[in-house]
């Protein structure tokens, strides 16, 4: 009898990803995007989903998908033009990979990883690092807008002018 978890294990394994580690140079002005290669070398599709650590500014498109036997896929990384201040602290991406079961083939990927959890996730990690040296200028910040009118009663101006006489007294 077979060990089914292992060979997802090994056909996991498999699958070839293309990308160790990504750099982007922030910039105020324009984004940035990178490739990464996904290979699928087996003979069953793998689903893959891919998290990131800085969801507003690092994305992935397409965020899910299916590698088709024998095939492979480009997966853009983007990173956003910045729109104020940044902190220069490492990021990762997370490429999860699963073996997509017969029965769920034709599911699109987002309602498969949505809607189903797999036996056996194999996930990858590549690390973003940053180039300290960020392109162009901050935008202008926008001053704080004026405080609210004041609410409630009206303040006794007596107690306050019997305060200033004592003072000065």
């Amino acid at each position: 009898m077979a060990n089914f978890a292992a060979d997802e294990r090994d056909l996991l394994n498999m699958v070839n990803i293309y990308c160790k580690k990504l750099k982007f140079k922030p910039s105020y002005n324009v984004s940035r995007r990178e490739f990464i290669r996904l290979t699928n070398p087996t003979d069953r599709m793998i689903g893959f989903k891919v998290k990131t650590t800085r969801l507003q500014q690092l994305y992935t498109n397409p965020p899910y998908g299916v590698l088709k036997p024998k095939r492979g896929i480009y997966v853009q990384v983007g990173f956003k033009k910045l729109l104020g201040d940044f902190d220069l602290k490492p990021d990762r991406l997370t490429v999860c990979l699963c073996i997509v079961p017969y029965s769920k083939e034709n599911m699109k990927p987002s309602t498969f990883w949505k809607t189903c959890t797999p036996s056996i996730v194999r996930n990858f990690t590549i690390e973003v690092e940053y180039d300290p040296a960020i392109e162009g200028t901050p935008p202008a910040r926008e001053p704080p807008p004026p405080p609210p009118p004041p609410t409630g009663p009206p303040k006794k101006i007596k107690e306050e002018e019997e305060d200033e006489e004592e003072a000065s007294e």
